[in-house]
Formats: structure tokens, C-alpha cells, sequence
């Protein structure tokens, strides 16, 4: 690496409005973050502009086509590097559209075979929808991720064992060695040592690195997303380890130095002959507020009513006994992790406390953190109500059905199919939050966008996409 780091989770995670219930910044349609290939396909990523909303180029990864990075896949026992002549090219690069149920950008998709199993690259830009807060005033950053999965398929007909291992060079701007701070871990993780999770502590959700170790100007923040959504494996290792010039499956884990690399590994297990396997990550930018200069926060998961984020702090030469609190409105609530915690550091060090949170409301609220010796940080994040849509799919058709929104009054509703302009139903509204959807060819998956209308006319649009594969039983 050569930086600051911190880890982060769920795309997109975003803080909601500045303090103060300031106006924030209009929101730039086009992500701040992109990614560049090398021949083989391993990916660099940079950002294009910097925390102030001004035009930067700017490396989160230490070669901007990626070619320090490596993906090497493990089968039956035996390493091959992804995108090398072990196997073949079955599709090089071939670009996707945008994905609706990741809220994603048109992406990048390369399909490379090892005998009868592929492997499926796919990035897509996340951009985030919403501003975050700093010191200056109206929000100028913005949290775009680069959502990075590898779909495993076995084609055989018979059994392998199938794992996969990801070094990411981490890197922004010019600085080497900087800490990392990890939700969980009571310290941070410096360039005078190293992690290796499970083993140093349980698994983070994410991961976060600053350019500058300086609680007033962090510069850019560089967030790896480990848990991104249930419908992705996170890795089930992750170590925190100098980079190494040699690339085998197993990277030796040791003291960071001044060149830091994150490995994720996600283990071998069993595919069936017809069994998938789909692992990922995401990694871009990250937010880490600090108004007084002297407390840092930084919260990242998903902020989806009923799930949990995090909330985690970070003290540079905490006094001693000096605790820090966490106060929340009755909507947020705690989930694991004591109200007060004492920090615990070594002189001149460091001290990382968290939390981690459930929203048990859509909405915006506060989260305080307040601290022994006076002070505290306080912050607004925006919940997404996130309501769920079942899909049921049978012969030729799919059964959709939702819950109506909490208080909000509804005339109707609408179901739309994704990149369509009109309703599947036509122009008038659905009085009942349910709807088939007839017609449909088998084996083809149809993405589904449903709308709650409100008295004025306008569209609710707090329920999450969903899919559904009809199918003959």
C-alpha cells in the first residue's frame, strides 16, 4: 500500500446531509472513481476527482492498470492466475449494462476458462446517491465504489473443489505505510505490523485507509467493502500483509513496512457438476468526519431499515481513560458493542472504538459519539426504507407482492421491468400491492421495479428492485 487505510462495507454507503442541517451539494452524475485494465485483465482503480469536489488524479491501487494486483484461482489443489495462458479466454472484455439491482453503472464483464470451469470478472461503478458532510460546509464528496464479483461455474460432469484468492495493491497518492483502521480492533493496524483475520480478531465488515494521518485534513479516504450484500460471499480470510513480489496462492503474512497489500481469500469448497459459486468486493471511496479535528468517525454498512451498520471512531493519543459514547434516537439501536467504551492505545498511538447499529426506521437521524474529556462528534445518516418485493416465479409467469409504505399515503401503485419507461400494467395505477405478470419465456430473468404513487402524482421509490427466473416445474 502506500497510505492511510479503513475498511468499508455495503455499496453504496454514504453519510446523509453536513451538520447543521445544511443545504448539501447538487450530486454529480458521474462517478468518481474508474477503472483501466491490463492485457490480462487485473484492474487498477483511480479517482478523478478529490474530496473537494476539484479535478484530481488520484491511484486507490499502486498500478493504475492493475498489474500489481492478482486474482489466482485454486482447483482440485492446483494455482492458476486468472487470465493467464493456464486456461482461455472465452470472452476478453465485453461491456454490460446497467444493473438496476445493484444500482449500478454500465460495467465490464470478461469470462475466462480453466477446463470445464469458468470464471466471470465483473466490475461496475456504484455511484452514491447521496453527499457527505466536511468541515467546510455543504457536502463536496462522493462515496463511488467499484463493486468487483467472480461467478464460479462448473461445467463438468463431475465434482471440483474451487477456491479463489484476491491482492489488491493499495495505494493513494503518494503515501506508503499508513495504518489501517479496522472496525473491531481496539488499535490500529500500523506499517510496524500486520493482521490476519479471522485469526487477529473476528472479520471486519470493512476496511478504510486515509492519505494523511490527520484528523483535520484526512485527504482522500480509501474504503474495501468486504460484506457487500447477501447475494455475494464475502472472502472468509483477509490479511492485512507487505506486498510481495511473488504471487503464489498463499501470500506471506508479515509486518506492512512500507508497502502495504490487502489478500482476500475466499476458501475451497465443493462445486457440483451445474453449481455456481459468486464471491466479491467493493473498493473506491470512503468518508471520515472529524469537525474538532480531534475525533474521527467514519460509518459504513447498510442502511437499509432492519439491517446494521457500523459506527467506528478513531483517537489519536487518547488521554488516559478516556472513554468515548455512543447516543443514539430511539429509531437507531444498538445492536452489539457496549454504549461506553474505554480506549485502549500505547503512548503516542492510536485508540479505534465501534458500534454497530440497527435501523429500525426509514428516515434521518442523528448519531453522537461524545467523549469523557468534552467534545464529540454528531452526524446525520439517512435510513432507506428498502421494502422487500417477493417474487414467485412459476410457468410462464411471476407473482409479485409488497408491503404498503409506512405512513405515507398511497393512491396506487406501478411495476415496471428494468430500463422501461411505462408500467408492464399499462397506465392505470394497481390498487392492491400485488401483480402477475403473465406471458414471460422460461429461463430468462426479468428485473422488477415497483412504485408506490402518491396523492400528488409522484413516485415512492423506497422499495428495492427484485428478479425472478420463470420456469416450468
Amino acid at each position: 500500500m502506500r497510505f492511510l487505510l479503513a475498511i468499508l462495507l455495503p455499496v453504496p454507503v454514504c453519510w446523509a446531509l453536513p451538520p447543521g442541517g445544511q443545504t448539501p451539494a447538487p450530486i454529480d452524475p458521474e462517478p468518481c472513481v474508474v477503472y483501466k485494465f491490463d492485457g490480462s485483465m487485473r484492474f487498477g482503480v483511480s479517482v478523478r476527482r478529490d474530496h473537494e469536489g476539484k479535478a484530481a488524479d488520484k491511484k486507490l491501487i499502486f498500478a493504475p492498470d492493475g498489474s500489481t494486483n492478482s486474482t489466482v484461482v485454486r482447483v482440485d489443489g492446483k494455482d492458476a492466475a486468472f487470465g493467464t495462458a493456464a486456461g482461455k479466454w472465452l470472452t476478453k472484455s465485453e461491456t454490460i449494462p446497467a444493473d438496476p439491482l445493484w444500482e449500478a453503472q454500465p460495467g465490464t464483464r470478461s469470462v475466462w476458462g480453466l477446463g470445464k470451469l469458468t470464471f466471470t470478472q465483473t466490475l461496475q461503478v456504484v455511484p452514491c446517491k447521496q453527499p457527505v458532510p466536511t468541515a467546510q460546509g455543504p457536502a463536496k464528496r462522493f462515496l463511488d465504489t467499484v463493486l468487483v464479483r467472480y461467478r464460479i461455474e462448473n461445467k463438468d460432469d463431475r465434482p471440483h473443489t474451487v477456491g479463489l484468492r484476491f491482492l489488491l495493491d493499495t495505494l493513494i497518492g503518494d503515501e506508503d505505510g499508513v495504518p489501517f483502521i479496522v472496525p473491531g480492533l481496539p488499535h490500529l493496524v500500523t506499517a510496524k505490523s500486520h493482521a490476519d483475520f479471522p485469526k487477529t480478531g473476528p472479520m471486519p465488515d470493512f476496511i478504510q485507509a486515509l492519505e494523511r494521518p490527520n484528523l483535520k485534513d484526512p485527504g482522500t479516504v480509501a474504503q474495501l467493502t468486504l460484506k457487500v450484500d447477501s447475494r455475494v460471499e464475502p472472502p472468509g480470510r483477509v490479511s492485512l500483509t507487505n506486498w510481495p513480489r511473488a504471487h503464489p496462492w498463499e501470500i506471506p503474512v508479515k509486518d506492512i513496512d512500507r508497502d502495504s497489500a490487502v489478500v482476500l481469500y475466499w476458501n475451497p469448497q465443493e462445486l457440483k457438476p451445474g453449481q455456481s459459486r459468486e464471491v466479491g468486493f467493493a473498493y473506491g471511496l470512503g468518508n471520515f468526519a472529524s469537525l474538532a479535528g480531534k475525533l474521527g468517525v467514519t460509518v459504513a454498512g447498510s442502511f437499509f431499515k432492519g439491517e446494521v451498520f457500523s459506527v467506528t471512531a478513531f483517537v489519536l493519543q487518547p488521554a488516559a481513560g478516556q472513554s468515548l459514547t455512543l447516543k443514539l434516537p430511539p429509531e437507531l439501536q444498538l445492536a452489539e458493542g457496549p454504549e461506553q467504551q474505554t480506549l485502549s492505545a500505547a503512548k503516542d498511538a492510536a485508540a479505534v472504538a465501534t458500534w454497530k447499529v440497527k435501523a429500525q426506521k426509514s428516515g434521518s437521524f442523528p448519531v453522537e459519539i461524545q467523549s469523557s474529556t468534552g467534545g464529540g462528534e454528531k452526524h446525520t445518516v439517512t435510513i432507506l426504507p428498502g421494502e422487500i418485493v417477493e417474487a414467485v416465479a412459476g410457468d410462464t409467469f411471476v407473482d409479485l407482492s409488497w408491503p404498503p409504505p409506512e405512513e405515507v399515503k398511497v393512491t396506487g401503485y406501478r411495476v415496471y421491468r428494468a430500463d422501461a419507461k411505462e408500467p408492464i400494467h399499462g397506465t392505470r395505477l394497481l390498487d392492491k400491492p400485488a401483480f402477475r405478470d403473465l406471458g414471460l419465456s422460461n429461463g430468462q430473468s426479468y428485473v422488477y421495479l415497483v412504485r408506490a404513487v402518491l396523492s400528488d402524482g409522484s413516485e415512492w421509490t423506497g422499495y428495492r428492485p427484485v428478479a425472478a427466473v420463470p420456469g416450468a416445474k
